[in-house]
C-alpha cells in the first residue's frame, strides 16, 4: 500500500458530521448509512482481516458528501486511473482532437515510381489500424503510384524512443495484448491475432489466420487435426532483428470452432512497417528495398496520403467502456506531445506533468495522490474514493467536455465491462461506471441516478484482498450500487 498524506476537499469530519440546512440531503446520509454500513463489515470479514474498503458518495446538487468509509485513504485504483486519463485529455486536448497519420515521399513521376523513401508517419492515433492503412495506401493508387524506389521509413520522432509505459517492466516476460508497447505510429493496438480452427475434411493440417497481415510476422505450423482426444495448442514466439517467428503446434479436435490467442508485438517500428508493405503488395505496389527503419521525413516532403481519426470525444468511449490499457497509455504521451514538448519527441514525464497539472485545478494536492500511468496496469496509481469523486464532480460541472466523459463510461447491465453485471436489478442500466481490476485491487467509480435531477458520485475502491476473493470483491460493489440506487428510490 502507498503511504501518503491525504489532505481534501472533503474531510473525514465534513462528510460525516458537517451539518445541512436541507432535509433531503440529511435523509440520503441517514438512509445510506443505515444501509451502508452493516454491508461493509460483512464484506470486510469475509475478505479477510488485511482486506480494505473505501466507499465515497456526493450528492452534486447540494455539494455534500453524503457517505463515505475509508474515503480519504489511499487506494490501488487499477483501471479506474482512466477516469484520470479520460478526464485529463478531454480537457487539455478538447473533445474535437484529431489524430493524424501521413504517407509521405517524393510526388510520382510520369510511370507511378517515387523516387527514393515512403514516410509513414504518425501523431499518437491508438485507433489506426489495417483498414486505415488500406484506405492511406488506396489513395497512393489513385495517384498512379506503381513502385517505391526507395525504402519503407517508419518516423516516430513525435514521441522519444521509450515505448514501454512506466511500470510495464513490472511484468517482463508477459507477451498478452494488454501490455503493448506504445509508439507515435501504431498499428491495431501494436497486438496480432492468431487464430486456429480445424481442418475442413476433418482431419491433416489446421488452419491457421494471422490478424493483422504483416510481413513482420512469420508463421510455422505443425498443428493438426483430430477426431478423438483434447484440443491442446502450442504457441512458441521468438525475436529476431527484423521478423516476429510464431511457431504452433499441437492438436486441435474437429469439432471446435476456433481457439484464438492475442499478443504483442514487440518491435511497433517493423509491426507497422511489414503491415505497410504487406498492404502496397496488395494493391500491386512493389517496395524495392524492404528493409524497414526508422528515420525522419525531411522538410519539405509532400504529403501523399492523409488519415484523421474520429475525434476524442469518439474514440475514448471505446477506452472506458472497454478498459483499452493501450489507448490510455498512447492518450498520456500524446497529451505530454501537445502541452509540454514545445516541438520535441514527447516523454512519459511530459505526460505525466501535464496530467498532474490538470489533476491540481481539480482540487487534488501534489502529495496526495500517484499517478505514474495512463492505464493504471501494475503497481502505478493510487488515489481515495473522495479524490476520484473529485474527478467525477469537475468532470459533471464542464460542459465542454463532461457530457463526452460520461458518454465514455460502461452503462450497467447494458454494455461494456458493466454488460454482465446488476442484471435483474434496481441497478440496471442506471449507473454508468468505470471498472477496475488488478490481483488485488478492484475499482468501480461513476455516476448513479434513478432520473435526471438527483444523480450521485461514487467511488468504490477495494484492496488488498486473496486473489481468488474477486467474486467477493465485485459483489460489494454491485451490492452497494443496488443499495445507491434503491435509497434514490429507484425499484
Amino acid at each position: 500500500m502507498l503511504s501518503i498524506p491525504q489532505p481534501s476537499l472533503y474531510s473525514q469530519e465534513a462528510s460525516q458530521e458537517a451539518a445541512t440546512s436541507d432535509p433531503g440531503v440529511m435523509a440520503m446520509r441517514a438512509e445510506l448509512k443505515r444501509r451502508l454500513l452493516p454491508l461493509i463489515r460483512i464484506r470486510e470479514n469475509a475478505l479477510g482481516p488485511a482486506s480494505r474498503i473505501g466507499v465515497a458518495v456526493f450528492d452534486p446538487r447540494s455539494g455534500e458528501m453524503v457517505f463515505e468509509s475509508g474515503g480519504n485513504e489511499s487506494f490501488a485504483a487499477a483501471s479506474n486511473a482512466k477516469i484520470i486519463t479520460t478526464a485529463a485529455a478531454l480537457d487539455l486536448l478538447g473533445p474535437a482532437f484529431h489524430f493524424r497519420t501521413e504517407l509521405l515521399g517524393r510526388v510520382p513521376d510520369a510511370n507511378g515510381v517515387i523516387a527514393g523513401d515512403l514516410y509513414l508517419r504518425g501523431r499518437g492515433n491508438p485507433g489506426f489500424d489495417d483498414r486505415d492503412m488500406v484506405q492511406m495506401v488506396r489513395r497512393l493508387k489513385a495517384q498512379g503510384v506503381t513502385r517505391i524506389a526507395g525504402s519503407i521509413i517508419v518516423d516516430n520522432s513525435y514521441f522519444d524512443e521509450q515505448n514501454l509505459p512506466p511500470h510495464f517492466d513490472e511484468q517482463p516476460e508477459e507477451q498478452a495484448g494488454f501490455r503493448a508497447p506504445i509508439a507515435a505510429t501504431s498499428f491495431n493496438f501494436n497486438a496480432w491475432t492468431v487464430i486456429a480452427r480445424p481442418a475442413l475434411s476433418g482431419t491433416g493440417p489446421a488452419r491457421i489466420e494471422v490478424t493483422p497481415p504483416s510481413s513482420y510476422i512469420k508463421v510455422s505450423s505443425t498443428l493438426s487435426t483430430v477426431s478423438t482426444g483434447r484440443t491442446a495448442l502450442r504457441l512458441k514466439i521468438r525475436e529476431s532483428a527484423k521478423y516476429l517467428h510464431v511457431d504452433i503446434g499441437g492438436q486441435i479436435q474437429q469439432h471446435v470452432h476456433k481457439r484464438r490467442f492475442r499478443k504483442r508485438a514487440p518491435d511497433p517500428v517493423q509491426f507497422v512497417g511489414g503491415g505497410l508493405l504487406r498492404v502496397l503488395a496488395d494493391f500491386g505496389i512493389a517496395v524495392r528495398n524492404k528493409n524497414i527503419r526508422t528515420g525522419q521525413a525531411p522538410d519539405p516532403t509532400p504529403v501523399l496520403a492523409i488519415h484523421e481519426s474520429p475525434p476524442l470525444a469518439t474514440m475514448i468511449r471505446g477506452m472506458g467502456k472497454y478498459s483499452n490499457n493501450f489507448v490510455a497509455e498512447l492518450l498520456l504521451k500524446v497529451i505530454g506531445a501537445e502541452t509540454r514538448a514545445a516541438g520535441e519527441p514527447a516523454t512519459w514525464q511530459h505526460g505525466q506533468e501535464a496530467v498532474r497539472d490538470f489533476l491540481g485545478r481539480v482540487g487534488l494536492s501534489p502529495n496526495s495522490y500517484r499517478y505514474d500511468n495512463g492505464s493504471g496496469l501494475f503497481d502505478s496509481n493510487y488515489f481515495s474514493p473522495i479524490q476520484i469523486v473529485q474527478v467525477l464532480r469537475y468532470a459533471l460541472r464542464n460542459p465542454r467536455w463532461g457530457p463526452d466523459f460520461f458518454s465514455s463510461l460502461s452503462i450497467s447491465a447494458t454494455d461494456g465491462t458493466m454488460r454482465k453485471r446488476l442484471a435483474d436489478t434496481a441497478a440496471a442500466r442506471r449507473i454508468r461506471a468505470k471498472t477496475g481490476t488488478l490481483a488485488h485491487a478492484s475499482a468501480l467509480s461513476g455516476i448513479a441516478a434513478v432520473d435526471g435531477t438527483r444523480p450521485h458520485l461514487f467511488s468504490i475502491l477495494v484492496n488488498d484482498f486473496a486473489e481468488s476473493e474477486i467474486g467477493i470483491a465485485r459483489g460489494f460493489q454491485n451490492d452497494v450500487a443496488v443499495q445507491l440506487i434503491e435509497a434514490l428510490g429507484g425499484r
